[in-house]
């Protein structure tokens, strides 16, 4: 079994390992980033994982502030199995630097940006039937992750309607159903047991998608 893990690796500082600077000729201050630190903490990541967990490093708001492009290309070159991003300028940032490793679009872009989705090669975040007929609507091909709504209430499927969502994906022949996430998380006012209770709700959905013989490879 296939398992994605989204870390977020923006953890950058000190003088060690610099390879980028951002110009001081337009602003008061300026900044440095040590890729060497960025691939420091992707690796001692790796060594802590099973082979079959794959990692997608989270690189929204430009590698938070890190640079998606620049943090990507040093993360592919240590073995990373893809991307996460939230816009389509950090994944157009990370094209150009010439990685061509998986990219999963998180809630956000719409198929109005079809065009660049397609030719930079882009996974898909769906979370209702509508949403996906949609991108249907505007791909020659569609490549998904399905997100499950867990409690946690800023996107995706309530665990109800992703079953739907999976056979609808595994009905099409132009649908690719990469794979299935969750964003789990406790609020300050949650309960102890909140975690608890999300983590056996995606349980339950990976339990009837095995049923039903729609569980993406990825999770």
């Amino acid at each position: 079994m296939s398992i994605v893990h989204y870390p977020t690796l923006h953890q950058a500082s000190g003088l060690a390992g610099l390879a980028f600077t951002s110009s001081p000729i337009n602003r008061e201050s300026w900044y440095e980033i040590d890729l060497g630190a960025i691939r420091h903490n992707y690796r001692q990541l790796r060594a802590q994982l099973p082979d079959t967990v794959k990692i997608f490093a989270c690189l929204k708001r430009n590698g938070y502030g890190c640079g998606a492009g620049p943090v990507a290309h040093a993360l592919a070159g240590e073995g990373a199995d893809g991307f996460a991003v939230a816009s389509l300028p950090d994944a157009i940032a990370i094209r150009e630097t010439g990685v061509d490793h998986p990219i999963l679009l998180y809630p956000g872009p719409l198929p109005t940006s079809a065009r660049a989705v397609e030719s930079l090669g882009l996974t898909v975040t769906v979370s209702s039937l509508d949403e996906l007929e949609h991108w249907r609507a505007a791909l020659s091909t569609t490549r998904i992750f399905v997100k499950v709504d867990l409690g946690f209430f800023r996107a995706g499927a309530t665990p109800q309607e992703v079953g739907r969502i999976l056979s609808a994906a595994h009905a099409y022949n132009d649908v690719q159903l990469q794979g299935l996430y969750a964003h789990l998380s406790e609020l300050p006012t949650s309960s102890s047991s909140a975690a608890g209770e999300q983590f056996a709700r995606m349980q339950r959905v990976l339990e009837e998608a095995e049923a039903a013989g729609t569980r993406p490879p990825w999770l």
